[in-house]
């Protein structure tokens, strides 16, 4: 493998990791923003059935109150309760999840049952008011038949409903907040182990890298010290066919054509100084039997020799 592919793959694999660290930081961001939206929607759906209960109590109070005065202001206070009740029950009832649906319908039927049962007892009630117009006239009705539609099965039932809807969504709330910490620690947990993972092998990427190249480099500029030395016969081991490689191998090429050319070169001188010694003697032989003539000549004709001419073959 090439050491840019190398590189290209290390890097890419610590990349891959930071990216799956981002992912899951985002989608930990996620949980986080869909547990404070169910918290959001489970706060609103806790204040609307403690509003739901307090209308209830405001239902039965101005019952009884009506009842009791016969002050027709009373039935205002219960028609708007039971309004906003069926109000609630609807709203509730649009934004429920899977898990509310089912309680809110048993709620929303309770409480239709029991509505109807208070209407008839209101409309009895006011029939009995228009019929004898004497407050005394509602006592009868409130002595006998509200007692038990307070304390009947419906209303136990719808007030049985709805505390464990209530304490179901406060489960459900510390469920979730429970879920959320331990998400957020396996998150954290899971991030700080990938980042340092990352680091670590980036560093061991690097440091694999740096000897390679480096030792590698180093063995070649031995091998060019090597040759300025005069040592051409040196050769370096080229491993793989990275670049590095190519680069040991034309440096080999390299030294071979030098140890050639410079052998080449040493036979060529050898060769120019055995002519030089050939030429040298076939010179010197000319010379040499000149030299002896003069001699003769000196030796034979001396004192016939005139000053001048013994001065030029002194020479």
């Amino acid at each position: 493998m090439k050491i840019a592919q190398l590189i290209f793959f290390g890097f890419l694999f610590i990349l891959l990791l930071f990216s799956l660290t981002t992912w899951i930081n985002f989608k930990q961001s996620e949980r986080v923003k869909e547990n404070t939206e169910f918290f959001a929607h489970s706060t609103n759906v806790v204040r609307q059935s403690n509003r739901f209960q307090r209308n209830i109590l405001n239902i039965i109070s101005s019952m009884r109150a009506y009842l009791l005065t016969g002050e027709r202001t009373f039935i205002q206070t219960f028609d708007s309760a039971a309004l906003e009740n069926a109000t609630i029950i609807r709203e509730l009832t649009a934004t429920a999840d899977a898990v509310q649906r089912a309680p809110l319908q048993r709620i929303d039927a309770l409480n239709q049952r029991w509505s109807a049962e208070f209407s008839a007892l209101l409309k009895e009630a006011r029939m009995a008011m228009t019929a004898r117009a004497d407050p005394n006239a509602l006592s009868g009705i409130y002595r006998m038949q509200f007692p038990q539609l307070i304390t009947g099965n419906v209303a136990d039932d719808l007030q049985q409903e709805l505390r464990e809807f209530i304490n179901h969504e406060y489960r459900r709330r510390e469920e979730s907040k429970v879920q959320l910490a331990e998400s957020i620690a396996t998150t954290r947990t899971l991030s700080f182990t990938l980042t340092i993972v990352s680091i670590v092998i980036g560093l061991l990427i690097a440091a694999f890298l740096a000897y390679i190249i480096s030792t590698r480099i180093l063995k070649m500029v031995n091998m060019a010290n090597t040759i300025a030395d005069g040592q051409y016969k040196v050769q370096v081991e080229s491993p793989g066919r990275d670049e590095l490689g190519r680069l040991a191998m034309s440096l080999n090429h390299m030294a071979r054509t030098l140890d050639t050319n410079i052998s080449e070169l040493k036979r060529k001188n050898a060769e120019l100084d055995q002519f030089a010694h050939i030429v040298s003697h076939d010179l010197k032989s000319p010379l040499r039997g000149i030299s002896n003539v003069v001699s003769w000549i000196e030796e034979d004709h001396h004192e016939e020799l005139t000053p001048k001419i013994s001065e030029y073959l002194n020479w």
